[in-house]
This record gives structure tokens, C-alpha cells and sequence, in this order.
């Protein structure tokens, strides 16, 4: 169940904005696995391809209020990234869950020396009240992400923002305030897969990481 989809190689050059999706819940599909993953904004190219196209998403001012799972896999915003290149943006969304899996997830089935993709994820305001699995996950050559509001009543998983790319890739992670009411573990903040980061003014709980 999508609450927007746009997804094929045909498809560059999207932007997404001003949106309100709300009741999105696995609970109200009444569908079983697989069917009754819920996605609130999905987008991009799913089956992979080099052709040498570069895509653009801007994904902007959007709202996904009441965003719930039950069984099902649940991401608020999900982003099909098997092109070889391109930039995707995220800036200045609202997005009010209760139970889901990821809040952003970028998919690729393999990486190799050519994937050259960027993403800006800034300045969104996001909620949940309870976090399943690692809340960011992030594939990119270049990753930008800050000034982001981020607050979990609880959380379960071991890492808050995964990021990882190819050997050359970069990740700058700032100025991110992140508020976390219960955690069943003790998770990082952040880690990283052969991406450099540069991380600095990141709040968790209050406190600087």
C-alpha cells in the first residue's frame, strides 16, 4: 500500500511536494505478507540499470500524519535508488508515525565504482513513537543531512543513521537534534560503511555526538 508511488526508469526529474497523506496503517489492508507493507512516499527506479540517465527526486513540504504498522514492513519514505546517478532531496517534510520498520530507507541490491548518487536530507521534522529497525538508512556517493528534528518515544534497533556508499564516498552529518524517550539498547548515533564522515553538533538526548 503506497500512499505516493512513483517508480520505473522512466521516471527523472520528479518532485513531490506539498502533500498530506495521512491513515496509512498495515492494520486497515487486511492483506498478508508481502502485501500488507506500507510505504508513504515511494520513489524511484527499483530494478537495476546503468544506463547512464541521471534521476532527480526532490521530495519536499510534504506531510505524512498518522503513519502506523501492524505485521507488515512499514518506511515513510522509501527510495528506489538502482540508477547509476543522480540527486535525490528530501528537505523540509513532517512526518508523524506510530510503529514503523525505517523512516528513510534507500534501496540498492548491489554498489560498485560508478553508483553516483547524492542525496540532501535536511531540515524534516520527524516523529514516531515507536522505531522497529534503524531509523535512517542511507546509500549514497554524497550525503548531506542536517538540521534535522528527529524525536523516538522508543527505539530498538542498534543504530539511529546508517550510512554507506562506495570507497570514494562522503557523508556530512550536522546540526541534527535527536530526542529518544525509552531505548531497549544502547544505540550509536551513527555509523559508517567505507563513507568519510564529517559529523559535528549532533544532539542526542541533549547531549552532543
Amino acid at each position: 500500500m503506497y500512499g505516493i508511488y512513483a517508480e520505473g526508469v522512466n521516471t527523472a526529474d520528479i518532485t513531490i511536494t506539498n502533500n498530506v497523506i495521512t491513515g496509512m496503517s498495515s492494520a486497515n489492508s487486511k492483506l498478508a505478507e508481502p502485501y500488507n507493507a506500507v510505504y508513504g512516499i515511494a520513489v524511484g527506479v527499483y530494478n537495476e540499470t546503468n544506463d547512464g540517465v541521471e534521476r532527480n527526486y526532490t521530495v519536499s513540504n510534504n506531510k505524512i500524519l498518522g503513519f502506523d504498522s501492524g505485521e507488515g514492513t512499514t518506511l515513510a519514505l522509501y527510495v528506489f535508488a538502482a540508477n547509476d546517478k543522480g540527486n535525490i532531496k528530501i528537505t523540509n517534510n513532517t512526518v508523524e508515525c506510530k510503529t514503523v520498520d525505517y523512516l528513510f530507507f534507500v534501496n540498492r541490491k548491489s554498489q560498485n565504482k560508478d553508483y553516483n548518487i547524492n542525496i540532501n536530507f535536511s531540515d524534516n521534522t520527524v516523529s514516531a513513537e515507536k522505531v522497529r529497525k534503524d531509523a535512517f538508512v542511507f546509500l549514497a556517493k554524497n550525503l548531506d543531512m542536517q538540521g534535522n528534528k528527529i524525536e523516538f518515544d522508543k527505539f530498538g534497533a542498534s543504530v539511529i543513521i546508517k550510512a554507506y556508499g562506495p570507497s570514494d564516498s562522503n557523508a556530512i552529518i550536522k546540526n541534527n537534534i535527536v530526542k529518544v524517550s525509552e531505548l531497549s539498547s544502547n544505540p550509536s548515533f551513527a555509523t559508517y560503511s567505507v563513507i568519510k564522515p564529517q559529523q559535528s553538533g549532533n544532539t542526542v538526548n541533549g547531549k552532543i555526538s
